[in-house]
């Protein structure tokens, strides 16, 4: 297995309130803060983000929480890898390495100077076409104006020709809308690919949901009827892929014309670790180990579901090593489970 990926969360908060969302987004961390680690300049997040790429991280998304909602402490690291990355590219003459923005959109507008400044790609969260639709499962107070500001920031995006890859996750609600946020798709330049996920069952969820076992039984919706679909409109499948070093799900990729659509199938199995089976989530995670989670206060996490196995500022060394020892299982005790 090579080196993972790092997500780094620069915010806690979010302005939207999704469905399915871990409590927290992709931070989702109850540990408590560490004592901050700092030098002259820079806080934890700057230090842990600069010894990951000591240990050999090269690929790093920016996420939150929404991003976008602290862009003194998003912007000031980007700028930080932007240059690293930037320089170890001229140094080493590879191409192989990426720092990427996770956002629903509704910022990009308004910070669209600094968006093109640092990001390889931006990753934009969109459900929903119809504002009661992306209403119910963004949990959005002002939907009409939302959903205007996320589809004006993707047409600056569009403007300065910044690489997009549109993100949905299939819902009951928005299942019927999946083939027109295909055809959005089509209709910009810049929107290189459309990443469909199904749910994944977490623990905890926004909206008090519980262990999000019952939210989860009844709004898990299968991609495999999209898959079809995908095929018999003239998708041509490229490959099976998966997140970087391997890790995480095997995703078909297929080609739709000048679109790239990538199915992130919770069923199909993951990476997981020895010590997953003593985790409570066990049972039903289908997610297993994809990459490496900074939280802003320098945990490091290195699952979604739980709290899990977790490291500190100063153990980035031994994130590599963990994810270097993880294997893939097809999870063949769920496959029921999933068929619906």
């Amino acid at each position: 297995m090579d080196t993972p990926s790092a997500r780094i969360s620069t915010a806690v908060g979010c302005n939207h309130r999704c469905s399915f969302c871990q409590t927290g987004g992709d931070y989702g961390s109850t540990a408590a803060p560490v004592i901050p680690i700092k030098d002259e300049r820079h806080g934890t997040l700057v230090v842990t983000a600069l010894s990951l790429w000591d240990a050999g991280v090269r690929h790093f998304s920016i996420t939150g929480g929404e991003p976008l909602t602290n862009p003194r402490v998003t912007f000031e690291l980007s700028a930080i890898l932007r240059m690293k990355l930037d320089q170890w590219k001229r140094e080493s003459s590879s191409s192989g390495c990426y720092l990427r923005l996770n956002t629903n959109g509704v910022l990009v507008k308004k910070y669209i100077d600094q968006v093109a400044k640092y990001y390889d790609l931006v990753k934009v969260s969109l459900h929903s076409l119809n504002p009661e639709v992306y209403a119910s499962i963004t949990g959005s107070r002002t939907p009409n104006a939302d959903l205007g500001a996320t589809l004006e920031g993707l047409a600056f995006l569009n403007e300065r020709g910044i690489k997009v890859r549109l993100q949905s996750v299939a819902t009951p609600e928005n299942v019927g809308e999946l083939w027109r946020l295909i055809e959005f798709c089509r209709g910009f330049d810049n929107i290189t690919d459309f990443k469909v996920f199904d749910i994944s069952e977490y623990p905890e969820l926004w909206r008090d949901h519980g262990n999000g076992s019952a939210f989860w039984q009844q709004n898990y919706v299968s991609l495999d009827p999209l898959e079809k679909e995908i095929q018999e409109r003239g998708g041509m499948l490229l490959e099976i892929a998966q997140s970087v070093g391997g890790y995480g799900n095997p995703m078909p990729i297929y080609q739709l014309g000048n679109l790239r659509i990538r199915l992130r199938h919770s069923s199909r199995g993951a990476y997981y670790s020895d010590a997953c089976k003593t985790c409570k989530a066990w049972k039903t995670c289908g997610d297993g180990h994809c990459n490496a989670e900074v939280g802003p206060n320098g945990v490091i996490k290195v699952c979604r579901p739980m709290e899990g196995i977790t490291f500190r500022p100063g153990q980035e060394g031994e994130v590599v090593a963990f994810f270097k020892n993880v294997h893939f299982n097809p999870r063949s005790d769920l496959q029921e489970r999933w068929k619906r």
